[in-house]
């Protein structure tokens, strides 16, 4: 094109070729601007040749019979070829400086939305939305597996301004998620063209590296807080067996001491004084019953095995029913109950509320 504008005017350019020269250096700088290094070059040899042939005496022809001309086309070769390869580079400097650009966008952002999250699921669908978008991927599917008794993660993306994809459509390329400690899952990609650069590679493997880091902070964060749980539970259960082991003396010495009492040869004990001692002994024995059922429904909680059965019941005959159970352990207490005759039925487990408030009174006579 550029020979094309210059030809009508090889006559007024006579023998003196700098002007051409400098203006056939405009489309060598164009195409290693617009294409890099390999199209510059060659774009430099053909203005180089299209120089010597169209705008060389004698015209038409290759062959150079002025010396001052074969040293100008030697130059404008030499000067032509080296701006290519120098804009080339630049330009594709600026090009690897912008893609870089584009990706630290992209990681700060995937970076910014996965921070402070705490679910896995949450996670899992982040890292599909930034895959789905910084990719430009028409599906997009990430699969973390199962791990101990938590279910698997797994979330389904799809661009829906891009065709449909057929369900048997194979991925476009496959990134697993690894981790240290094994495999966690794979994310799979659906795209057109179904091929990445170097720097959409590299910037995949870095969200699959950012999303198993977070996966990974997370698990972590969570097995932390079932060992603090463990270690509290652990102390909790120490205390209360050190109280529970001195409050089962108390009813054991009684009822050893009426038991004792009343097989010994030694006295002779009247009928109100058995029945004083067979009544502390049965009273203790009701307390070393509830200690023990405490216990028992303490390590059932612990295993997960007592779940309330709940049903439509009256607050006010589990109360009264309460009351009377704790008479004799509050006998010595002043114990007021007012409950309002007009309360509806609730959907409670009867003998574990019943519980809870046998425990509210028993608590209270003791502290």
């Amino acid at each position: 094109m550029f020979t094309l504008i210059f030809l009508p005017f090889r006559s007024d350019a006579g023998q003196d070729h700098t002007i051409l020269s400098l203006l056939y250096l405009l489309p060598v700088v164009l195409s290693s601007l617009l294409w890099g290094l390999g199209p510059g070059a060659l774009v430099a040899v053909a203005s180089f040749v299209a120089l010597n042939f169209f705008f060389v005496p004698p015209y038409n022809t290759l062959f150079v019979h002025s010396t001052r001309d074969f040293v100008v086309l030697i130059v404008f070769l030499g000067v032509s070829i080296t701006i290519g390869q120098l804009v080339g580079r630049v330009s594709k400097s600026l090009a690897e400086t912008t893609a870089r650009e584009h990706e630290a966008i992209h990681l700060y952002e995937l970076t910014m939305h996965l921070a402070g999250l705490q679910d896995e699921q949450a996670i899992v669908s982040v890292l599909a939305e930034q895959t789905l978008i910084t990719f430009r991927a028409s599906r997009v599917d990430i699969l973390v597996e199962p791990q101990g008794g938590a279910p698997a993660k797994h979330v389904r993306l799809e661009d829906r301004s891009q065709p449909d994809l057929s369900l048997g459509a194979m991925p476009s390329f496959i990134t697993p998620l690894q981790s240290a400690r094994g495999f966690l899952g794979e994310i799979k990609i659906w795209r057109d063209p179904p091929t990445l650069s170097q720097a959409e590679e590299r910037m995949l493997n870095t969200f699959a590296s950012q999303g198993v880091l977070a996966l990974e902070r997370v698990r972590l964060s969570e097995a932390a807080s079932r060992a603090r749980l463990l270690e509290d539970s652990d102390r909790f259960k120490s205390s209360l067996l050190s109280s529970v082991s001195h409050e089962l003396r108390t009813p054991l010495a009684t009822i050893k001491a009426a038991i004792t009492s009343l097989r010994s040869q030694t006295v002779e004990w009247d009928t109100e004084a058995r029945a004083d001692l067979l009544a502390a002994v049965e009273k203790e024995t009701d307390h070393l019953n509830q200690l023990v059922g405490n216990l028992l429904n303490m390590s059932r909680i612990e295993a997960g095995a007592l779940k309330p059965q709940r049903s439509w019941n009256s607050l006010a005959e589990i109360v009264s029913s309460t009351v009377e159970r704790m008479r004799q352990q509050a006998e010595r207490h002043i114990l007021e109950v007012n409950v309002s005759g007009d309360l509806p039925l609730v959907p409670v487990d009867y003998f574990q509320i019943e519980q809870v408030f046998i425990n509210l009174i028993s608590n209270s006579t003791k502290y």
